[in-house]
C-alpha cells in the first residue's frame, strides 16, 4: 500500500518537475513542538512554545515556506505537507482562522505578483524522500540549538493552556478537600463507564469498521491521487481578504 502511494504521489509530482517543492512537517512530543520546512537540500528547522498544538507547528511551517518563496523570488514552488487537517482549514476560504488567513493572503499576494505557488496533500511515512527529510528535522527541531525559536500561538492554544491550568486547579482543590466523596472519587475525570459486549457483537463491530475503514481508503485514493484538482490547490482566483480578529500572538 505505501508503494503504490509512494509511486501515485511521485507521477502527479512529474507534471510539476519545473516547480520548486517544499516540504513541511510539524511534530509534537512530551517534550516539546517543532517544525521544519525543507528545499533543495536545504532545511529550515522551527521550535514554538510547548503549548502550541501540532496544527500551529503544520500552518506555520507552510507560511514560512511561503515566505521563503517571496524573499527569493521564486516563480514557480508547490508546498507538499502531509497535514490534510492543515490543508483543509487552508481551503476554508469563508471562515478562515487567523494563521489561514494569513497563509491564503500571502498566496495571493504571491501569485498577484507573479509567483504561482500550490499547495499538494502527500502521504506521511511512505518512502518519498523529501517528506521523510521534513520529518527528521521537524523532531529534531524541539532539542536543536540549531532551530529558530518563535513565540506565536493560536487562539486555540491559548484557550488549552488555560482549560489546562483551570483543571490542575481543580483538581488541586478537589484533593485537599477530605470528604467522604473525595476518598471515593479521587480524580475529577468523570466517572468510568463499563460495558460488556457479547463475542458475535464485537465480531460485527470489527467488520463493520473494517468496511468503513476500507470506504474511506477508496475515498482518498480517488479523491487524492486519481483526481488531480482534488488535492492540488490553486488560490488564483481568492482575492485578498480582509484579515479577521486577530488570534495570533
Amino acid at each position: 500500500m505505501d508503494y503504490t502511494f509512494r509511486n501515485l504521489t511521485l507521477s502527479l509530482l512529474e507534471d510539476y518537475q519545473d516547480y520548486t517543492k517544499f516540504y513541511t512537517d510539524g511534530s509534537k512530543t512530551e517534550i516539546g513542538v517543532g517544525a521544519s520546512v525543507y528545499f533543495n537540500n536545504t532545511s529550515k528547522m522551527i521550535k514554538f512554545p510547548d503549548f502550541c498544538s501540532i496544527y500551529t507547528a503544520e500552518a506555520y511551517a507552510i507560511y514560512h515556506a511561503l515566505e521563503t518563496i517571496q524573499q527569493l523570488n521564486i516563480d514557480k514552488a508547490i508546498i507538499l505537507s502531509d497535514s490534510l487537517s492543515t490543508i483543509n482549514s487552508i481551503c476554508n476560504i469563508n471562515q478562515p482562522n487567523a494563521i489561514s488567513s494569513m497563509i491564503q493572503n500571502l498566496i495571493a499576494f504571491l501569485n498577484h505578483n507573479n509567483q504561482y505557488v500550490m499547495l499538494l496533500w502527500i502521504p506521511s511515512h511512505t518512502g518519498i524522500h523529501g517528506n521523510e527529510t521534513a520529518d527528521i528535522y521537524a523532531k529534531r527541531a524541539i532539542t536543536s540549538p540549531e532551530a529558530s525559536l518563535v513565540q506565536i500561538c493560536s487562539l486555540g492554544d491559548i484557550k488549552g493552556v488555560i482549560q489546562s491550568l483551570t483543571l490542575q486547579q481543580w483538581q488541586h482543590r478537589w484533593t485537599s478537600s477530605h470528604t467522604k466523596l473525595n476518598e471515593i472519587k479521587p480524580s475529577i475525570n468523570p466517572w468510568p463507564t463499563h460495558t460488556s459486549k457479547r463475542r458475535h457483537e464485537e465480531i460485527y463491530q470489527y467488520f463493520q469498521f473494517s468496511n468503513n475503514y476500507m470506504n474511506i481508503c477508496v475515498k482518498v485514493k480517488f479523491d487524492k491521487f486519481f483526481v488531480k484538482d482534488s488535492c492540488l490547490i490553486s488560490f488564483e482566483n481568492v482575492c485578498v481578504k480582509n484579515q479577521p480578529k486577530n488570534d495570533i500572538t
